[in-house]
């Protein structure tokens, strides 16, 4: 890299940078917080391209080099557009917070840009609440079947059924799904099923609610499905 004539004969390059800094953060309500001491936020990590350029565990604040800074530099940036992403990581290691934006990384000796972002909100836990209609007790040796869909990215978000791990949620026991993104989500259906001791058909619908559920998650929200009914079939495809 080439070095730029100064005043007085000296000679002095300042290559470029970019300075980012990630404050203040705003809720899921969209109102600001200061990361610092917030339980919700664990960690943050800066990446380039999709690439992690820096970490930052056990909270939001650096104090590298003895100076507090809720910031850090990226140097070494080939020149041009660049993607910036800022993640506010929670106590469980999951995205919870995000901002993103491009930035373009001039040649030569530019010196440094400043990046001033402000992660939102992007992910909270979600529950579902589900119930036997008239207030029926789970039958022994229940399990919970469930398919749920995420209709704001057009994926399969979550499926428990024969084949993929059909004892790993015990009828009773809370569904919450760690920071899930927010959007729109369809339940396509959820059965609670019982061992038949028949190895060709290993597990019967005792009940099951078959009509899809669409609800909104946009918080750290719990929705609450309709009664399971007494299963009569299995939930057409």
């Amino acid at each position: 890299m080439g070095l730029t004539a100064a005043c007085g004969g000296s000679s002095r390059c300042d290559p470029a940078a970019l300075d980012v800094t990630w404050t203040p953060f705003t809720d899921a309500a969209g109102l600001p917080f200061d990361c610092a001491g917030a339980s919700a936020v664990g960690g943050v990590r800066v990446l380039v391209d999709g690439t992690t350029a820096f970490q930052l565990d056990g909270g939001c604040v650096s104090t590298a080099g003895g100076t507090r800074s809720e910031g850090t530099r990226l140097t070494g940036l080939a020149p041009g557009a660049h993607e910036i992403a800022v993640q506010g990581i929670g106590a469980d290691g999951l995205v919870r917070f995000e901002d993103r934006r491009t930035v373009t990384v001039p040649a030569g000796c530019a010196g440094a840009q400043q990046v001033a972002t402000t992660p939102a909100a992007v992910a909270d836990d979600l529950g579902l609440t589900y119930s036997i209609a008239g207030q029926l007790a789970c039958p022994v040796s229940g399990f919970v079947w469930l398919s749920m869909s995420d209709e704001t990215r057009g994926t399969v978000y979550a499926v428990v059924d024969q084949t993929r791990a059909p004892t790993s949620i015990p009828c009773g026991t809370p569904l919450v799904f760690p920071a899930a993104p927010f959007g729109r989500y369809r339940v396509d259906f959820i059965q609670i099923v019982t061992p038949t001791g028949i190895p060709t058909i290993p597990f019967r619908a005792a009940y099951q609610m078959c009509v899809p559920f669409v609800f909104d998650h946009a918080a750290d929200d719990v929705a609450t499905l309709p009664a399971l009914q007494q299963a009569t079939g299995p939930c057409a495809p």
